[in-house]
């Protein structure tokens, strides 16, 4: 059985194993956003590979997340007025405690004055902090 991050011949499946492998768990309702947050990461701002689902909801949408969330360093929560009513982040924050996974959720408007989610509080949206936040949790793994 090949280790977890690694192909069969061992190869490691990041190919620069310094940088955080971030899954982003997100309701659909705000795909928009979520693109404004990946421009962000193209810009160079934020510096994280993006292992999170691109398209919404195949039939292997359950066992794409478990593998994504399993294989990556740390879970990204961006929180909307949509967050506390998604399906999808409610298993994905599962997935993320059933395998020891950091989450890192910020607020993604600011309309949303939530304090926390599942008890873990919501960080602000500065690129820098969220960063240090990644690295943070990159370094604990």
């Amino acid at each position: 059985m090949p280790l977890i991050g690694r192909n069969k011949s061992g190869k490691h499946l990041n190919p620069n194993p310094s940088r955080a492998r971030a899954f982003i768990s997100y309701s659909q309702k705000d795909r928009k956003k979520i693109d404004f947050l990946r421009d962000q990461k193209k810009l160079g701002y934020l510096n994280f590979i993006d292992y999170s689902i691109k398209k919404a909801y195949t039939f292997l949408w359950k066992r794409s997340a478990e593998y994504r969330i399993k294989n990556s360093d740390v879970v990204l929560v961006p929180v909307s007025e949509n967050t506390h009513e998604s399906k999808s982040v409610k298993y994905e924050m599962e997935l993320a405690e059933k395998y020891g996974k950091p989450v890192i959720p910020f607020h993604l408007s600011p309309s949303n004055t939530s304090k926390t989610i599942n008890g873990k509080m919501i960080h602000s949206w500065k690129c820098d902090e969220i960063q240090k936040l990644i690295d943070r949790a990159k370094k604990k793994r």
